[in-house]
């Protein structure tokens, strides 16, 4: 048990552990990490008007490349939004980003998900490691 700190009281067995964050390495198998994300809502009942995969890279810059999986599939296209943790922001460029995917409501049944997250070619002029922090699914419903 925790005697001190946020977590004080509380047993390490009954927490589990996260996926991330978690480097991202080129491998000759041309393999990366997967997180494991469970989908609660039916999504064919209540159809959201906008489904998108996001994942938090920290130390991405321009030229790095990743390739996402959805459940096997290679999501194509991320729109990619530089987050801005200072205020006043000086610059349009920073070094975490989120890279976004839509996925259709078919490819988001019920149950667990599988997201694949892989190092293609880390930008030559950069030697730390590009650090994935966050993947999730994000729902977007009309007000009405």
């Amino acid at each position: 048990m925790r005697k001190e700190g946020d977590w004080r009281g509380q047993y390490r067995v009954d927490r589990l552990w996260g996926e991330v964050p978690v480097p991202l390495k080129r491998t000759q198998t041309g393999d990366g990490p997967t997180a494991v994300l469970d989908v609660a809502d039916n999504l064919e009942v209540d159809v959201p008007e906008q489904i998108e995969l996001r994942i938090r890279l920290d130390e991405w810059v321009k030229g790095d490349v990743v390739r996402v999986l959805w459940d096997g599939l290679e999501l194509a296209d991320p729109r990619i939004t530089y987050i801005h943790d200072r205020r006043p922001a000086i610059s349009d460029v920073t070094s975490s980003v989120w890279q976004s995917y839509l996925l259709p409501p078919d490819q988001v049944p019920v149950g667990t998900h599988k997201v694949k997250v892989i190092l293609i070619e880390r930008n030559p002029r950069v030697s730390s490691d590009i650090v994935l922090t966050d993947v999730e699914v994000s729902l977007r419903y009309v007000e009405g």
